[in-house]
């Protein structure tokens, strides 16, 4: 389901060995970043920034980063992104939140794991 009021982005790189997709969601203040290898459920990692317009200058730096490593966009349907739960936290959480990133309810998936698998959907915030 596509939760209003979040714009996603999807990319993919296919090259050297790599097989690999990245998305971006925004949802006002806050900017979740999806990624893994093509085929997997991915790792969704949260940043929450002070302002709307901050959060979309992240958003154009990343998407500049990403296309200048070899990315391409590609549909939004193709890949996963953040659950929908924490969308619609980050919707319904408006202006007049604390700034903190939506929490996730299950555990973040460890380090290293490829195939996160559909039960361990965590928000990791971004280690910027």
């Amino acid at each position: 389901m596509a939760v209003p009021g979040v714009i996603k982005r999807c990319y993919t790189f296919v090259g050297g060995g790599s097989s690999k997709f990245w998305t971006i969601e925004s949802a006002g203040k806050f900017v979740f970043v999806t990624f893994g290898k093509i085929g997997s459920r991915g790792a969704t990692q949260a940043k929450s920034f002070k302002t709307q317009t901050e959060a979309g200058r992240f958003v154009v730096d990343k998407i500049t980063e990403k296309t200048s490593k070899g990315y391409t966009q590609v549909a939004s349907s193709d890949y996963p992104g953040a659950s929908d739960e924490i969308l619609l936290s980050a919707v319904g959480s408006g202006s007049g939140s604390s700034g903190s990133a939506p929490a996730a309810t299950p555990a973040a998936p460890s380090a290293g794991s490829e195939d996160c698998g559909p039960n361990s959907r965590g928000v990791r915030n971004l280690d910027l």
